[in-house]
């Protein structure tokens, strides 16, 4: 039964993280959890040994996690995964969501407002697809 389930069952996508210890936090929940983490440039620290070890990111070679160059290029790796935007305030409770696995949840930069902009990006999109399936279908 489980064979059949997409691997991993969750993304957790950090659009240009800065604080190494809030990336080690949700990359030790990656790991408990199975889900891949992905990091979008630029990040505002590096990823070299000594770095991590010195952010306690001692279990990084146990993550399953890549480092992109652009938010494009992360939509080209999984152009298909369902995106929710992770944002506070928030106009519903995360808990109240119905994932399914190969789901993605984004994260925006600890000081930027990357989440609202990606809202407006996503309502122009699906305006737009709506507009073009009630029309041509």
């Amino acid at each position: 039964m489980f064979a059949d389930l997409p691997k991993p069952l969750l993304h957790v996508v950090l659009h240009q993280p800065d604080i190494p210890q809030n990336t080690g936090n949700i990359g030790r929940t990656c790991v408990a959890v199975g889900a891949k983490l992905w990091l979008i440039r630029p990040l505002g620290f590096q990823l070299d040994e000594r770095h991590l070890r010195r952010a306690g990111m001692d279990y990084w070679e146990h993550l399953d996690y890549e480092v992109v160059d652009s938010w494009q290029e992360f939509r080209q790796r999984l152009p298909e995964a369902r995106v929710w935007l992770v944002e506070n305030p928030a106009s519903r409770w995360l808990w109240d969501a119905t994932f399914t696995p190969g789901d993605v949840l984004v994260f925006g930069s600890e000081g930027c407002f990357f989440l609202s902009l990606a809202c407006l990006f996503f309502f122009f999109f699906f305006f737009f697809f709506f507009f073009f399936f009630f029309f041509f279908f």
